[in-house]
């Protein structure tokens, strides 16, 4: 079995420098941009494996409808989009104190084998985005809309 994401530097310090601010800001309430962790960039936890026929990508994804989900397959980058801030507010209040993440934000997953593109299953239940990708034996560059049920 080969690996199924390329490795990015520039992201693990992203990461690095994501948890160094959020750490910064539980000790004195800012990040040293001054800006808090909320108003930074964010992206869901993701968990991605593989089998001999398959790879397997979930994105913890807490409180957002399939609606709110845009996802694509380029060649090997699959594209997941979302919108927190589609879902239906209860009633209109006020917050003493608001941390979660509701605005738009976009992830891309480079995969590091071919996938065939007609064999994708993705489901969003109980907060956990499951996409489910065949592997396929020769490039198909096409783009496709993947249906979220």
């Amino acid at each position: 079995m080969g690996a199924s994401i390329k490795w990015e530097p520039r992201e693990v310090l992203d990461k690095v420098r994501h948890e160094i601010d959020r750490g910064f800001e539980d000790v004195v309430g800012l990040t040293p941009t001054g800006l808090t962790s909320s108003m930074t960039h964010w992206r869901p936890r993701t968990d991605i494996s593989e089998t001999d026929a398959e790879v397997i990508i979930e994105f913890d994804l807490p409180g957002v409808t399939s609606e709110g989900i845009d996802l694509t397959l380029i060649g090997r980058k699959l594209i997941l989009k979302a919108d927190p801030s589609k879902q239906p507010e209860e009633e209109t209040r006020s917050y003493a104190r608001r941390e979660r993440y509701r605005k738009q934000w976009k992830r891309v997953i480079e995969l590091a084998v071919e996938v065939d593109h007609e064999a994708i299953e993705a489901r969003n239940e109980n907060g956990v985005l499951t996409v489910r990708l065949q592997k396929r034996a020769t490039p198909e560059d096409a783009g496709k809309r993947i249906a979220v049920t």
